[in-house]
């Protein structure tokens, strides 16, 4: 993991004093998580959207049965929605 980078890795005494490399990684390190935060929220979207237009699409005695339905819900977890499709 990143985190366990240790910081001589990263402000190498050679690189003094103005640290472009180590700066250039942090900077990297950044940016790396900027894209995965993006590319999650919007993963996180589009299946919170496909859920929705399931949840839409089903009538209200379908809603009950599945909301009654103890039994796959311990089976199957958060999975069980998106396999109605």
């Amino acid at each position: 993991m990143l985190t366990h980078t240790p910081p001589t890795e990263i402000y190498r005494a050679s690189d003094a004093p103005y640290y472009y490399r180590g700066n250039k990684a942090l900077i990297s390190i950044c940016a790396l998580s900027l894209l995965a935060f993006v590319l999650q929220r919007e993963w996180l979207r589009r299946l919170n959207r496909r859920k929705e237009r399931v949840w839409a699409s089903m009538t209200v005695e379908e809603r009950a049965s599945y909301q009654a339905d103890y039994k796959a819900r311990e089976e199957e977890g958060n999975g069980r929605f998106i396999q109605v499709e």
